[in-house]
This record gives C-alpha cells, sequence and structure tokens, in this order.
C-alpha cells in the first residue's frame, strides 16, 4: 500500500489523466481496477518495476495475479497458448513477482514489484508473458455477477464471470532489433462504421510499439491518429483500424494521405511514413 495518502492522490491523478487523454498510462477492466502502465519493458541493466493497481469499486474485493502466455493474432486480438510455437519466447521463468493476491477496499491502491533474473546461457532475443489480474468471487459478490441457467435435468447451475485484464510483461536480452512498415491502407466498413485499414508490417527480432497518424499529404492537416499500438514477435503483421468521420473517408477516397508510424521506445525508436494515392 501506499504509506501517505498524499502519495495515493498523486497516482490517481496520474491515472485519471492518462484515461482522460485515451493515453495508455493505465487500463481499467470491467472489475472496476485500474492498472498502471499498461506495460513493463525490460531493456538493457533494467532488473526491477512496479505495477500500481487501484480500486474504483464500491466494496471490497479481492485480485489474483499470475501470469499466461498468450499469441497476438493479425487483427490484434489475444489468445492463450499453453505451449510455445515458432519464434514464441516466454517472460514467465525470468521475472518473479510479489504479491500474487491483493485485498484492496475502495479507492486502495497495491504496488506490485518484479524482479528480473536472468540465467546464464539465455538466449539473444524478446521474451514476453501476460500479467493476469483477476478479480476473486465471493459471496459478497454473488448477486451481483452470478447469473442461474438450468440444463436437461432441471439441476440449477451458477455461472459466475471472473473479471481481469492483461498487461504485457516485455524482457529484451541482448540486441535484438527491428523495423517498422506500412502496407496495404484501404477504407473498409467495419460494424457500421468507416474505418481506414492499414496493414502495419515488423520485421527482426523484438516487437515494435507506437502511434499512427494520418495526414493529408496537400495541406498536413492531421485526419486521425491510434496511439499505443503494437506488433508483437513473433508477428510479422498487424491489420490496423482507425476510425474515420464520414466526410473525411470521402476525402481519403479521391485525395493523397500520409500514414506514418513512430516507435515509443525512445533507446530505439524509428519511424516510417508513406504516402498512399487512391487514384492511382
Amino acid at each position: 500500500m501506499f504509506k501517505s495518502k498524499a502519495s495515493l492522490v498523486k497516482v490517481l491523478a496520474v491515472l485519471s489523466a492518462g484515461l482522460l487523454n485515451n493515453s495508455p498510462v493505465a487500463a481499467q477492466g470491467p472489475g472496476d481496477l485500474v492498472v498502471a502502465p499498461v506495460r513493463v519493458v525490460f531493456d538493457g541493466r533494467d532488473r526491477v518495476a512496479e505495477v500500481t493497481l487501484v480500486s474504483r469499486a464500491s466494496r471490497a474485493r479481492t485480485y489474483r495475479v499470475d501470469f499466461q502466455n498468450r499469441r497476438m493474432t493479425d487483427d490484434g486480438k489475444f489468445v492463450p497458448i499453453e505451449q510455445a510455437g515458432p519464434g514464441d519466447l516466454f517472460a514467465e521463468k525470468l521475472v518473479r513477482y510479489a504479491p500474487r493476491r491483493v485485498d484492496l477496499g475502495p479507492g486502495e491502491s497495491q504496488t506490485i514489484r518484479l524482479l528480473l533474473r536472468k540465467p546464464s546461457g539465455l538466449a539473444e532475443g524478446e521474451y514476453r508473458s501476460h500479467l493476469h489480474f483477476a478479480a476473486v468471487p465471493d459471496d459478497a459478490g454473488a448477486a451481483s455477477v452470478e447469473r442461474t441457467a438450468t440444463d436437461a435435468s432441471g439441476l440449477s447451475i451458477k455461472l459466475t464471470p471472473i473479471y481481469g485484464l492483461t498487461i504485457p510483461v516485455i524482457v529484451r536480452h541482448g540486441n535484438p532489433v527491428a523495423s517498422p512498415g506500412l502496407s496495404n491502407a484501404r477504407l473498409e466498413p467495419w460494424n457500421g462504421l468507416k474505418t481506414l485499414t492499414i496493414d502495419l508490417m515488423r520485421t527482426g527480432s523484438r516487437s515494435i510499439y507506437g502511434d499512427i497518424t494520418v495526414k493529408s499529404a496537400r495541406s498536413g492537416q492531421k485526419l486521425t491518429e491510434l496511439r499505443g499500438i503494437a506488433v508483437y514477435v513473433p508477428n510479422d503483421r498487424r491489420h490496423v483500424r482507425l476510425a474515420i468521420e464520414p466526410d473525411l473517408a470521402d476525402r481519403l477516397k479521391s485525395e493523397p494521405f500520409v500514414v506514418s508510424f513512430s516507435e515509443r521506445d525512445a533507446a530505439k525508436g524509428s519511424e516510417v511514413s508513406v504516402t498512399f494515392d487512391p487514384l492511382g
């Protein structure tokens, strides 16, 4: 816990600012749990990191903390995996953390401390696992989170959803490198919205993480942007969708536009820009 009320107020102010500005400073799960930061990267001589949990629930809750291994799909979703496939390197055995169970009352906070321990002979590359925070069901919350179903035999079954969220924990060992690329920009309808879909490409031995901006090639006016986009190893691309206002979508059909991707990693940051002309 934070030792002073002033410390907690300061953290809450930072988290709130991140949420209001749509910045990936903090993530909020469906169980009223706020987590910051949303990514942990051990790079170079980094050995220690902290993740802060803040409860916005109206009652006391208990959260379980564990590691999960997940693979990103081409459209940015994550699916759990049990065994490593080609190119998968997991960080769960390299990072110790505590505590593994957290009790939080309304407005309370807790710091999870992470410690990196690399074994000798570790192969160069980028290792990733996801730290998972899940609300533990209890009797007090049964009325609000449980549903009752009845099977063919008439037996009543209670189904209790377990709310949670995950953040990536990344360990970079040696000097893994990567380069971003952009291709195949196209206007597509999606779930009733007009969207600009772009393939964000990745080559090399580490993931990329940054922001995409779309500007008019003629005036330089910013048309739309999407912040905090990643392509994780071993994926070589991700289909990124940016919501487009109807009038801007019409403009993108008839005039050239520039798509830029800028990495946030200060030590390895790079930028790529591509001009797309819908009229050829």
